[in-house]
């Protein structure tokens, strides 16, 4: 501290250079300038000491500071996405209400109907229907990958038939832009949770329909060490050098500034990528302007593998399977509820419909039978919850009674509690077939 310094120091020495001095010898000389040099010297030591003490505090202290400002900021940022979160859930949920009665009305409306013109107004709608549910099932998976809830089930699985299904699902697009898709047959094992990984797949293979008007597409497959190296090719524009990491962010869109609904919403990549750290997959891009682009999944290899027996069924082969199949449908929308009765008619089941919880429970026990299946949606009138009243019907009933929850409810818990107590959990808005298809399963495979 300075002014101590000088207000001990000088006191101190300066009397003694001085008494020293004035013995008036050579030797008394040089000791009393020894002695003011000497308090030069200490003098820029403790100012030297002094400045670097300061600094130091001042250092500390903004520090301190700074963490406090870092954590007040990590919690502004916490509290936005859960904002987001908040806001994403309550608008995914009141937009896939209706578009969700609109895909079952017009499922029915396409079956009544046969002009060729009025089937080509009714598929128009439901393109455009498709696009807007391409976007909300991209911000779903997206919301529920950083919400943390989807957690792999990794184990050994044959790639061919995941292969196959993928192939399936694609010819008749590929087909109708006049572009030649090709999967190479691969007989390898792979570790991985088998239903991520065709998601990935499909979202790369999606992309290169998107973005590529002539040529080709193919899926190969190549062993590097101990992992298979899964190539998806194609014969678009390509992708610039200095973007191919910006591709793997939400909504970034190349050679798209119009943002043309065709090419989709930049989210598919983005998926891929939180997919691939989700299962350690890594992804690589290979690109060049003009040749086409090449994305690279790295699956590890496995020597055995088992194969689900569970394929996916296509729901136009069922015919009248669910003739006489009893249904309860919980749903307080009106519009929905009546959409879903008029498919379930068609499809001859024996249909109760019920607006809320509580009509449901005194349907079911003045009728004494229980339903082969519930169908419900998760936000339902008054204090029952659908996942509730699919719990309390099979306590009423005292059966294992297959649950099927339709919600456009895409917050994390709806999910973890939907698998928790056994229930199926479909988003909004939900196409006839696939409904179809399900059903057809829970009835003949259980």
């Amino acid at each position: 501290y300075t002014p101590g310094y000088y207000a001990g120091v000088i006191p101190i020495l300066f009397p003694i250079a001085i008494r020293v001095a004035m013995a008036g010898g050579a030797v008394d000389l040089a000791l009393s300038g020894i002695i003011l040099l000497s308090f030069l010297m200490f003098g820029y030591f403790q100012y030297s000491l002094h400045k670097g003490l300061s600094e130091s505090l001042a250092m500390r202290f903004e520090r301190e500071t700074f963490a406090v400002e870092l954590a007040r900021k990590n919690q502004e940022i916490e509290m936005a996405n859960h904002a987001k979160s908040r806001f994403l859930a309550a608008a995914s949920h009141d937009l896939r209400q209706p578009m969700h009665a609109q895909q079952l009305f017009l499922a029915e409306l396409d079956a009544r109907l046969s002009n060729p013109q009025e089937k080509t107004i009714v598929s128009h709608i439901r393109q455009s229907m498709q696009s807007m549910g391409s976007l909300l099932d991209g911000l779903l998976d997206i919301s529920e990958l950083e919400a943390g809830v989807v957690h792999p089930n990794s184990r050994g699985v044959l790639l061919q038939p995941l292969l196959d299904r993928i192939e399936n699902e694609f010819s008749g697009l590929m087909t109708q832009k006049g572009l030649r898709f090709r999967v190479v047959n691969c007989r390898r094992a792979v570790y991985s949770d088998p239903v991520l990984l065709v998601r990935m797949l499909r979202n790369l293979v999606h992309n290169a329909l998107r973005y590529t008007s002539s040529g080709a597409v193919m899926i190969a497959c190549r062993r590097r060490g101990e992992t298979l190296e899964i190539q998806i090719r194609d014969s678009g524009p390509g992708i610039p050098p200095d973007q191919h990491q910006q591709v793997f962010e939400e909504f970034t869109q190349i050679g798209n500034r119009e943002r043309q609904r065709d090419k989709g919403f930049g989210l598919g990549l983005s998926i891929v990528a939180r997919l691939a750290r989700l299962l350690d997959h890594p992804v690589e891009l290979r690109s060049r302007l003009g040749a086409g682009s090449t994305f690279l999944v790295r699956v590890p290899l496995v020597a055995e593998a088992t194969l689900s027996s569970e394929v996916a069924s296509d729901a136009r082969g069922y015919g009248n399977a669910l003739e006489g199949w009893r249904v309860l449908v919980v749903e307080d929308d009106r519009d929905t509820r009546l959409a879903v009765a008029m498919l379930l008619e068609r499809w001859r089941c024996e249909t109760r419909l019920a607006a809320d919880g509580a009509e449901a429970l005194q349907m079911i026990r003045g009728l004494g039978a229980a339903p082969d299946v519930i169908i419900t949606d998760y936000r339902l009138p008054g204090d029952l919850s659908g996942i509730e009243v699919a719990r309390n019907i099979r306590a009423e009933m005292s059966a294992p009674i297959p649950a099927v929850l339709i919600t456009g409810d895409t917050a994390s818990q709806v999910l973890r509690e939907a698998q928790a107590n056994d229930c199926i959990l479909m988003y909004k808005p939900v196409d006839a077939e696939t409904l179809y298809t399900l059903l057809c399963h829970l009835r003949y495979r259980g």
